[in-house]
């Protein structure tokens, strides 16, 4: 290797980092050195220049969230959202930078590396918010799990209480209940038994009404039968006068 090799070497790596530099920051920022024209970036098209104007301006997720911030589950669930439609951003955005990098003719690649250490920059602060958010939701959730079963055990001995409570009130009213069916029934037999009653000393009535009138009838017919008899026997002619025998000696 020359000696003009090992000088120059330094001075290329110097320039490949500046020229880098100065395209991965906008034209704006970029520093002018006297002497020599400004670096600009490949010319782009109406319809790329349209569409990279119309991302979202980067928001610094950590600004708006700082560090132990999130202290409801809204906000938790505010951050979340925030940090994936940032999420999103941050691909696109590396997306255009990419394809931009891509249409330099020098240096594509240290342009991508820069891009995707930008994009992974960005990408950890998102995650670190986004962490946060979850693990206080997670956190919440324990804590009002936690609440529910205090609140769960406290109300379990006057649970427990309105439930013996319950079964007494339902155990003395079926008693009642109870009570009041065997009371019906024991009506019901009553009832029963009263007609059954009647209905016996109805028939021992006509049975007895029945056997008067047979004796009545009976009566009457031997008084006929006599009367009958009677009227017969003076009807009937005297019998004649048995003749006397001599007596033979």
């Amino acid at each position: 290797m020359t000696t003009f090799s090992l000088l120059a070497r330094p001075c290329l790596l110097a320039a490949t980092a500046t020229t880098v530099a100065a395209l991965a920051a906008p034209a704006s920022a970029q520093q002018v050195v006297p002497g020599k024209p400004a670096l600009s970036p490949a010319p782009q098209t109406s319809a790329q220049s349209t569409k990279a104007e119309a991302l979202p301006a980067p928001i610094d997720l950590r600004q708006r969230y700082p560090k132990d911030s999130i202290s409801s589950v809204e906000t938790a669930d505010k951050a979340i959202a925030d940090a994936k439609s940032e999420r999103n951003a941050i691909e696109a955005r590396f997306k255009t930078e990419e394809r931009r990098c891509y249409r330099q003719e020098f240096f594509a690649n240290k342009c991508r590396d820069l891009a995707k250490e930008q994009r992974r920059l960005a990408l950890n602060q998102v995650r670190e918010v986004q962490i946060e958010a979850e693990r206080y939701k997670r956190h919440a959730a324990v804590i009002k799990r936690d609440s529910a079963l205090a609140e769960k055990r406290k109300q379990e001995p006057a649970d427990a209480q309105a439930r013996a409570a319950s079964a007494a009130a339902h155990a003395s009213k079926m008693g009642a209940k109870q009570q009041e069916m065997q009371r019906k029934q024991q009506t019901t037999e009553n009832q029963r038994d009263e007609r059954e009653s009647a209905y016996a000393e109805k028939l021992r009535k006509a049975e007895e009404r029945q056997r008067k009138v047979a004796e009545k009838k009976t009566k009457k017919e031997e008084r006929r039968r006599k009367k009958v008899q009677a009227q017969a026997d003076k009807d009937k002619p005297p019998s004649p006068p048995q003749q006397i025998e001599p007596t033979k000696r």
